[in-house]
């Protein structure tokens, strides 16, 4: 293809060529996501997990990045999605720099509709994080759904039930 040096002339293949030419005279930014971290491998409920990961610009020209994160839950009870984006951020970065971007996640990030209402299940989970959906950095955690006793030891839902039930058939007999 020939180099057009002004863009004026007569038809529609001196226009093509004139957008043409504008389009690949723009300089675009080139970033790389790297160093993710989370804060935690386990998170409780009521407890929130911050996922931060770096983005530098290695580009001659400033720029911003929309750095995304995504969840995939490895076990759940129903279908769910392979990837699903629950937050984003755009982060300017100026050339030949670095910034970080942070997300914080909840037990309500995680949840998700059953029949008997919206809650997160207990199980593995994967943080996506990245600015390319197709070159995610991958992190792993686990979400455990536990009760806490006023003491700070953890129970499950179903141990809380049993010693009222236990109490409550001591009385019956009682009686």
């Amino acid at each position: 293809m020939k180099k057009i040096i002004a863009c004026h002339g007569a038809g529609i293949r001196s226009a093509f060529r004139c957008r043409l030419r504008r389009k690949t005279a723009k300089r675009y930014s080139r970033f790389v996501c790297s160093d993710a971290k989370i804060s935690c491998a386990e998170l409780g409920k009521g407890e929130k997990l911050r996922v931060s990961v770096r983005v530098r610009n290695e580009s001659d020209v400033d720029g911003t990045e929309t750095v995304q994160l995504y969840i995939a839950d490895h076990a759940a009870s129903r279908v769910r999605p392979v990837r699903e984006l629950k937050k984003y951020k755009k982060v300017f970065v100026p050339a030949h720099t670095e910034t970080v971007a942070e997300f914080f996640l909840c037990n309500k990030d995680l949840a998700f509709a059953h029949e008997d209402g919206v809650y997160a299940e207990s199980g593995e989970y994967s943080v996506f994080v990245g600015g390319d959906p197709s070159a995610l950095i991958s992190l792993n955690f686990v979400y455990n759904a536990e009760k806490m006793r006023y003491n700070g030891e953890r129970i499950k839902t179903g141990e809380l039930i049993k010693p009222y039930a236990e109490t409550q058939s001591e009385q019956q007999r009682i009686l």
